[in-house]
């Protein structure tokens, strides 16, 4: 699951992409979840808010298991972003920071 956090949450698509699967929500079954988050914050805390939001909504789904989280701090300006070539540094919940 990825979104840009726009003032502590995630943005109208990935919303609506979460409530259009709750009527069909008992159909996802054992998923591996990964979160991916990005803010113009450089701080990891601005984008907590989403994660329980994305934690809250795989919950109920039937042996869902979150399997990492990226966190894209800093991204107000995508151009470092885009020439990012350097190693992804892995931790047990973090993917990178």
């Amino acid at each position: 699951m990825v979104t840009p956090v726009y003032f502590y949450t995630m943005c109208a698509q990935m919303k609506t992409l979460i409530d259009r699967t709750c009527s069909r929500y008992s159909e996802i079954n054992n998923k591996n979840f990964y979160f991916i988050v990005t803010a113009a914050d450089s701080n990891k805390r601005a984008m907590e808010r989403t994660l329980e939001e994305f934690r809250g909504f795989t919950s109920y789904l039937n042996g869902a298991k979150e399997k990492g989280v990226i966190y894209g701090i800093g991204a107000r300006n995508y151009k470092p972003i885009f020439s990012f070539t350097g190693p992804i540094k892995r931790s047990s919940k973090d993917i990178c920071s």
